[in-house]
């Protein structure tokens, strides 16, 4: 028995032995073998999705009505990323506004009635620089447009024909026009009209004296007193948003400018007369920025006027030429916006007097030619207008001023091409000519 007990524990040794190696060599090895084995990570959260309504939906772009966003959404796909163009001045349309127009600004949108014969209505995207076309109007725009708006979610228009009575709306929500109240009378090409909250719209029939005013709620116009102003062809009404309404006119040499009290009997007050005989045009609109009112007096010209604590004042020039044309205010950025005939956009700043180009267009428009502007490679660029002119010009690029040059020997026409050699400026006559011209560019 003394044996087997001797024996039992000889063996128990030897097993602790072992044991104990054994569990030594696992302390060594075992940990670098579990690295290699997948380890659990830290929980990570699904990632979320916001989805937006069918209002949503509907506010966004979607090119030339090519589709229906009410029954087709499953149509729309996202495009493969091409990459872009960026810029530091507005886009352009880049498609000619006619004869009249207007440009309301309603949030970060910019609203423009740009084809008078199709009642082409369009948007720009103040923040991505983008046009899109919205529903077109529902009658024919042509002598007659003017428009206003609460800059919230309605406008009110005149978009019509001369001689009719239509008064539309534009809900912006729903992108969607309707008929409202007839006019008294039918309208001229010199109808405009003014929001004043919260319930009024006021017009001039254009054309004289006749006066109006619309009450929203109602759906109904009223026939008020005649204005002591008369509103002819080109007029622009403008609220300062508490009290009084002005009337910029091209009745009377100079031009008139009128004060209506809207709140104490309605009684209109000549003010300062504007700075010439012809500061109104087919482009000029009157716009009230901080506490002063500007007007684009178009008619061929880049003359921008400014009326402050009853003064006319001539500001920095437009940077281009501007015949047909409109402009807002974007109050949230402090600027002016002004569309020219071409749909040329530019931002203009009232506390700097700066514009958002950094270079001046030339005096005047060129078009229908070839290579039209070249440059000496001295810090000049020239440029001939063409359309059977003699007209050429010489920017410098330093003072950012363009001056006339001695007109051109012959009539510049379609196809007029410029280039610089050896000192001297030629051009092409064009317009079937074969005639070559030298100007020399120190003289």
């Amino acid at each position: 028995m003394r044996k087997i007990k001797k024996l039992f524990s000889f063996v128990n040794k030897r097993l602790l032995r072992k044991a104990f190696i054994l569990l030594m060599v696992l302390s060594i090895y075992v940990p670098g073998f579990l690295s290699y084995l997948p380890q659990n990570s830290a929980p990570v959260l699904a990632a979320t999705q916001t989805y937006t309504s069918q209002a949503d939906f509907m506010a966004g772009k979607y090119e030339f009505n090519e589709i229906d966003p009410l029954s087709s959404a499953g149509d729309i796909q996202l495009q493969a990323d091409l990459g872009n163009w960026d810029a530091s001045a507005p886009a352009y349309l880049n498609h000619n506004v006619n004869t009249n127009t207007k440009l309301i600004r309603v949030g970060n949108f910019l609203y423009a009635f740009r084809n008078r014969q199709l009642g082409q209505f369009v948007r720009y995207d103040l923040s991505t620089r983008e046009w899109k076309e919205m529903a077109y109007t529902p009658d024919q725009p042509y002598e007659v447009i003017d428009a206003t708006s609460n800059h919230t979610d309605t406008i009110w228009a005149f978009a019509t024909r001369s001689g009719r009575k239509h008064f539309l709306k534009y809900y912006v929500p729903t992108d969607t026009w309707t008929y409202l109240d007839t006019t008294p009378l039918t309208l001229t090409q010199g109808s405009t009209l003014q929001y004043v909250a919260p319930n009024y719209v006021y017009a001039f029939q254009g054309g004289g004296t006749s006066f109006w005013r619309y009450n929203i709620t109602n759906n109904a116009w009223s026939q008020l007193a005649n204005a002591v102003a008369t509103c002819t062809n080109y007029c622009s009404l403008e609220y300062d948003g508490s009290q009084y309404m002005y009337l910029a006119t091209d009745a009377g040499a100079p031009d008139g400018f009128f004060r209506y009290d809207t709140i104490n009997g309605g009684v209109w007050v000549a003010q300062t007369s504007m700075p010439i005989d012809g500061a109104m045009n087919y482009g000029s609109d009157l716009i009230k920025a901080g506490s002063s009112y500007y007007v684009m007096r178009s008619a061929g010209t880049n003359t921008f006027y400014k009326f402050t604590a009853g003064t006319w004042t001539t500001v920095r020039n437009v940077p281009f030429v501007t015949t047909y044309g409109s402009m807002a205010y974007d109050d949230a950025n402090n600027q002016l916006i002004v569309m020219g005939g071409v749909g040329e956009l530019a931002y203009y700043y009232p506390a700097t007097n700066t514009w958002s180009n950094p270079m001046t267009g030339p005096p005047a428009n060129g078009y229908q030619t070839a290579n039209a502007i070249t440059s000496d490679g001295a810090g000049n660029i020239y440029m001939c207008r063409g359309q059977t002119t003699t007209t050429c010009y010489k920017y410098v690029i330093a003072t950012d001023t363009w001056t006339a040059t001695t007109v051109a020997t012959g009539t510049l026409g379609t196809g007029t091409s410029l280039t610089y050699v050896n000192s001297k400026l030629y051009t092409t006559r064009g317009a079937t000519a074969n005639n070559i011209y030298s100007y020399d560019g120190a003289a």
